[in-house]
């Protein structure tokens, strides 16, 4: 009798330890399946008091919600020196270092790509006489408290690149000289912003 119930006892406990066994590794089944999610791109550009949006990512173009801002190069606001300093509101073309400038514009870019900002253009040009000299443009600008060097704006000139999403604001200054190298009257030209998603 005591026999059978030592044997009893354990086949009870091999039972118990095949049962819980089974417990710590049950029976599963399942798939894993792919996840795929698509950002669309975005881009809003502000130029002063002009705005356009682009959303490449789904084919939608550019949108121009106000009138586009100019540059006016005026000795209203006084001149200025070869450092950015304000001058008196009066100066003589035969002075150093004596510049016109223009009002400050300022672009903002609100991205979720990487995308690079350039701004674009050449001397402006006499009018009523093309023999004239050309009046050159020169500019600088700030980006996070950052002031770039002064530069000549002969072309295209990359003034940021951009890889992480966010916003990001640009002030742009702009003078021409004012000296006797440069014939009184009207001068004219063009100045191309553009945002380029890479």
């Amino acid at each position: 009798m005591k026999r059978m119930l030592k044997a009893f006892l354990l086949i009870s406990v091999l039972l118990m330890g095949s049962s819980l066994g089974f417990a710590d590794e049950p029976a599963t089944v399942g798939v894993t399946i792919d996840a795929t999610a698509t950002i669309p791109t975005f881009v809003r550009f502000t130029l002063g008091d002009w705005s356009a949006m682009i959303n490449p990512g789904l084919g939608v173009p550019g949108v121009q919600y106000s009138s586009s801002p100019s540059l006016n190069f005026s000795h209203s606001t006084g001149y200025m020196d070869g450092s950015w300093k304000l001058l008196s509101a009066t100066a003589e073309p035969d002075q150093e270092n004596v510049y016109i400038p223009s009002n400050t514009l300022t672009a903002a870019i609100v991205a979720n790509c990487k995308y690079t900002y350039y701004i674009t253009g050449s001397s402006l040009t006499y009018q009523g006489d093309p023999e004239a000299t050309s009046l050159p443009i020169e500019f600088m600008y700030e980006i996070d408290g950052t002031k770039s060097d002064t530069k000549s704006l002969n072309g295209e000139h990359e003034i940021l690149t951009n890889d992480a999403p966010g916003r990001k604001e640009i002030t742009h200054r702009f003078r021409v000289p004012y000296s006797l190298e440069y014939l009184a009257g009207t001068y004219k030209g063009q100045v191309t912003f553009k945002v380029v998603v890479m």
